[in-house]
């Protein structure tokens, strides 16, 4: 019996097949941390998205029944924040800010609704300006109410906790 020397096994040895397996197993893992990483930047997002927009709503709203209140009867800036008015229909509204919670809830006719969890902070600031007319300074005086919000997922970082914050707005009533 003779071999065929021209008549090659073709075959890989233990160290291309370990070298092969190496090789695939690191790209394996940079392809897998770069999908994680997509799906909780995506995650982030999603949950900063929606916290946006709730935090939109219930600015709104505060500050369409601000801007329509006849009177501002009464401010607190102590620990639980609270600004109660009467609005254009007579009804007495009133929000207030826990900070222990982070809630910011309204009350009208005995009726509370929590606007907004999470949120971390809520100023409420007064002031008056004179109103002047086309003919000249008025006596007649406006009360200005200014928010300061922030509101955060449980742990932001820096750079988040200073896109969350948000500037004032000013309301005159």
């Amino acid at each position: 019996m003779s071999i065929n020397p021209r008549r090659r096994i073709l075959a890989y040895t233990l160290l291309e097949i370990m070298l092969g397996v190496t090789i695939f197993s690191l790209v394996s893992a940079a392809v897998g941390s770069a999908y994680l990483f997509g799906l909780r930047s995506f995650q982030a997002l999603s949950n900063y998205s929606t916290l946006e927009a709730r935090n939109r709503s219930a600015i709104d709203l505060m500050t369409r029944e601000l801007r329509s209140a006849q009177t501002i009867s009464s401010y607190n800036t102590a620990l639980n924040r609270k600004l109660t008015f009467v609005d254009g229909n007579y009804k007495t509204i009133s929000y207030t800010f826990d900070p222990y919670a982070g809630t910011l809830t309204r009350t009208s006719n005995n009726v509370n609704k929590v606007l907004l969890r999470d949120c971390d902070l809520i100023n409420f600031n007064l002031g008056t300006r004179a109103v002047s007319s086309k003919s000249g300074p008025s006596l007649r005086h406006s009360t200005l109410v200014s928010l300061n919000t922030s509101a955060s997922e449980a742990a932001p970082s820096p750079a988040t906790a200073r896109r969350a914050s948000r500037p004032p707005r000013i309301f005159g009533a």
